[in-house]
């Protein structure tokens, strides 16, 4: 099945436009909404692209907000994302809502995720490409991904690719919508996405090192020596990606790095035998030389990862109790164990022990898990320890 939309999507790129849009969209009651941004293109990704699809008569229509073209806040779309109405389809829209925030400055409200839908409906895959599947007969190409949004003038199929994620969430909606509400989820859905709601604006934090080198040497056998430097080399190339704006990855590969730390060359003639892109050994290299010198005269090796602390005795053994009553209950709903209830609220349950169904809620549960498992959950901790 094609992706069913007949109208053209509009790029919409001045208030007045925006206006116009912002005066049909509210008169819907369900819209498609995705993003793009260029994180395959930049350090810190920008909203490049808002995509909308509503219902226009007997036919969806799409249109595409060139969020880089407002300068300001656009004051008109902030309303409608604010308002609980109309009501927002969105797909795993976590990074969504967090780059909305931060870039549009507005919170959003009434959303619904059919990635957390599929979920509650037992899908195992969840990916956009794999529900449309599945559950609308429709098949999607990928093959746009790394587009960069942030180029203009956009291409035809750059345009197409964007539009066509907006308008398939309405098509996807009209077949879990029904279906939810035959299995007695749709209020799970809801709850589960006003969850959605409250996550926090996209930040900046500070890089890992730590981790990042971790990753990138977990299947080397490098000496202390080798990961003190691969950590300083790694630490340079984040900050050269910041100064540039690039993914990191575009400075220079992580295998690269590996080959430097283990061979840790002391001079430009070290340099020449080991195999770098000839504009990083040109522009970069006097620069790569210096880190690995300043790691070694240091020596300071990568902290070793912290492992979470496991439960014990008592607790340790709730745990086991809450995690078998959990899979018992998530087999019978067709549900992976995980989203019936996760490993770190059954965590919090064994170390707080409720007694109650509201302290189930404090603890982390949501109404409907505690519907659903609360009894056996608040059961299994009166056992006799």
């Amino acid at each position: 099945m094609t992706v069913p939309w007949s109208s053209p999507a509009a790029l919409i790129d001045t208030e007045r436009q925006l206006e116009q849009l912002v005066e049909q969209l509210s008169a819907a009651s369900v819209i498609g909404l995705d993003t793009e941004a260029n994180g395959f293109h930049a350090y810190r990704p920008r909203l490049c692209l808002l995509q909308v699809a509503w219902a226009d008569g007997a036919t969806d229509a799409v249109a595409l907000i060139d969020t880089l073209a407002f300068a300001r806040r656009p004051l008109a779309l902030a309303g409608l994302l604010a308002s609980t109405e109309p009501q927002k389809i969105v797909h795993g829209a976590d990074y969504d809502v967090r780059l909305i925030k931060r870039d549009l400055d507005v919170p959003l409200h009434g959303l619904i995720d059919t990635q957390i839908a599929a979920r509650l409906l037992g899908e195992e895959k969840t990916g956009l490409a794999a529900v449309t599947a599945s559950m609308a007969g429709i098949e999607l190409d990928k093959g746009g991904q790394r587009i960069d949004w942030a180029r203009r003038p956009l291409s035809a199929r750059a345009l197409s690719y964007a539009a066509r994620d907006a308008a398939v969430l309405l098509a996807l909606w009209r077949e879990m919508q029904p279906r939810l509400r035959r299995a007695g989820r749709l209020a799970w859905a809801y709850e589960e996405s006003l969850v959605l709601e409250q996550v926090p604006a996209a930040g900046e934090p500070a890089p890992d090192l730590d981790a990042l080198t971790r990753r990138i040497g977990a299947r080397t056998s490098l000496d202390g020596k080798g990961w003190a430097v691969l950590r300083a080399l790694v630490g340079w190339r984040d900050r050269e990606a910041r100064r540039r704006d690039v993914p990191a990855v575009h400075v220079l590969g992580s295998q690269p790095l590996v080959v430097l730390a283990r061979r840790t060359p002391g001079e430009a003639r070290e340099l020449k035998r080991i195999r770098l892109p000839a504009n990083v050994r040109k522009q970069h290299g006097e620069h790569l030389l210096a880190v690995v010198r300043e790691a070694i005269a240091r020596g300071a090796a990568p902290a070793k990862r912290a492992r979470p602390q496991r439960p014990e005795g008592i607790e340790a053994r709730l745990l086991g109790r809450l995690r078998h009553q959990r899979d018992v209950r998530a087999r019978a709903l067709g549900l992976e164990p995980a989203v019936l209830c996760s490993n770190a609220t059954l965590r919090e349950l064994a170390r707080l022990r409720p007694a109650h169904e509201r302290q189930l809620l404090e603890a982390g549960m949501r109404a409907w898990q505690a519907e659903q498992l609360g009894e056996a959950i608040l059961a299994a901790l009166k056992v006799k320890r």
